[in-house]
């Protein structure tokens, strides 16, 4: 129902009951479009590498996370102080990203460099 109809279907109402209706129909939009952005994910292992791309609040956007990378010195050793990258809000940016991260774990085994293209492309294609 488009807005001018249910403002027409509220006309005869009390200021309070037509607020109300209003409200309750934006808050019922905004939680289909916050559900719908929220609604991506993607856990797989590809060639002994695990990769999990999801919605995550902390972040508020979608990540990919390599639980397999060890954080500490051996992670700073080898160029990589984390297992997250922050993607974007976007769901269609967050499959593009689990993709090519799948697509580059399948040809390297070596999760430190796949975390580091991963990294690069992702701020190549996120907002």
């Amino acid at each position: 129902m488009a807005i001018g109809d249910e403002l027409k279907a509220v006309e005869g109402e009390s200021v309070d009951t037509r607020e109300a209706i209003l409200t309750s129909t934006e808050k019922a939009r905004m939680e289909n479009a916050d559900k719908a952005m929220k609604s991506f994910s993607r856990n797989e292992t590809v060639n002994g590498i695990e990769i999990s791309v999801g919605w995550n609040d902390g972040y508020r956007g979608y990540t990919i996370y390599f639980p397999d990378i060890v954080i500490g010195d051996e992670g700073r050793e080898k160029g990589v102080a984390d297992q997250v990258i922050r993607i974007d809000t976007n769901p269609e940016t967050a499959a593009l990203v689990a993709d090519y991260a799948r697509k580059i774990a399948k040809g390297e085994p070596d999760v430190y460099k796949v975390y580091k293209r991963v990294e690069t492309f992702t701020r190549e294609v996120s907002e």
